[in-house]
């Protein structure tokens, strides 16, 4: 399982079976059962200033560009 990293100011609302993630500005940039691709990389841990920490399964990928699929 890899958990993604969002940007600072991205949240999820939502469950596990129906989603949307939403940018800083409130606008939806993915939602579940739609295609998405992402640019970024791994990181080696979870920083202590990230929120939802505990939400952390596996790899880490921190998210960079993101477009549809």
């Amino acid at each position: 399982m890899t958990t993604l990293v969002w940007p600072k100011g991205y949240t999820v609302k939502g469950d596990s079976k129906s989603f949307e993630v939403l940018d800083a500005s409130k606008n939806v940039v993915a939602r579940s059962g739609s295609p998405l691709a992402v640019g970024g990389g791994g990181a080696d841990s979870f920083q202590d200033t990230w929120t939802e920490r505990d939400c952390a399964k596996g790899r880490l990928w921190m998210v960079g560009a993101i477009g549809t699929g």
